[in-house]
């Protein structure tokens, strides 16, 4: 991906768009409903930008085994034109993602390294939705944009970071181009500070919040990015 967002003449079109969601109930917190929010971003996405695939691994399909053949499966029918949204609703910790157990009535904690690493196997633009604490990770796959609840919230934000992305994919619904108006979308509502030698966090300032009542709890979200995403007159990193 070699665009660079410098106007709104520039018009990013997805190509052929691949939509992996995932999500589960916490066996331990019912009240924890991560499938929940995987499932209306799922509906969604395909109701404004209408991918040519779409997978839903939802509660019990929502295994590590499951996610990786997905990415992979996605990636052997893709091209460098073509784009893939990853989407993950549940837990997780700077090293690790958890995943539900069922039977065992648990979660079980995966190397985060895994799912970079098959993400990295798409050959065209990846955009993740990391609904999760601690959603980045210092080694993005090239071509990546990685959406995550910010560091400065203490990562807790779960909630309010679905609610922000939903209200985003449903606000360019009536566009021309709402794939490239929802990748603007996010590039404008955000704020830029240095994070790490190769890509930057983008977040979103309590004290300059966007016009809905979401933010009047004063809360923060994070967007990081490489520079094949940078706007005009950003610093690249």
């Amino acid at each position: 991906m070699n665009e660079t967002l410098q106007s709104n003449e520039i018009i990013l079109k997805p190509g052929q768009l691949s939509l992996i969601s995932c999500g589960y109930e916490d066996p331990n917190d019912p009240m924890a409903c991560f499938e929940r929010d995987a499932g209306a971003i799922a509906y969604v996405i395909k109701d404004t930008m209408n991918p040519f695939q779409d997978l839903q691994l939802l509660n019990a399909a929502c295994t590590k085994n499951n996610i990786l053949e997905a990415l992979q499966s996605v990636s052997a029918l893709s091209t460098l034109s073509d784009t893939l949204i990853f989407y993950y609703s549940g837990h997780g910790d700077p090293d690790a993602l958890d995943l539900p157990d069922y039977q065992k009535k648990r979660l079980t904690k995966y190397p985060k390294q895994h799912f970079f690493d098959a993400v990295k196997l798409f050959p065209g633009r990846k955009i993740m939705l990391m609904n999760c604490c601690n959603g980045d990770y210092p080694l993005l796959p090239t071509n990546t944009l990685l959406v995550c609840p910010s560091k400065d919230s203490g990562g807790s934000i779960g909630g309010i970071f679905y609610l922000d992305i939903l209200y985003l994919i449903s606000s360019v619904k009536k566009t021309e181009h709402p794939f490239n108006e929802f990748v603007q979308t996010l590039l404008r509502e955000f704020h830029n500070r240095p994070y790490g030698p190769n890509n930057a966090i983008w977040e979103q300032s309590a004290d300059d919040p966007l016009d809905r009542d979401v933010y009047k709890q004063e809360k923060t979200l994070g967007l990081c990015l490489l520079p094949g995403y940078q706007r005009a007159g950003d610093a690249q990193h």
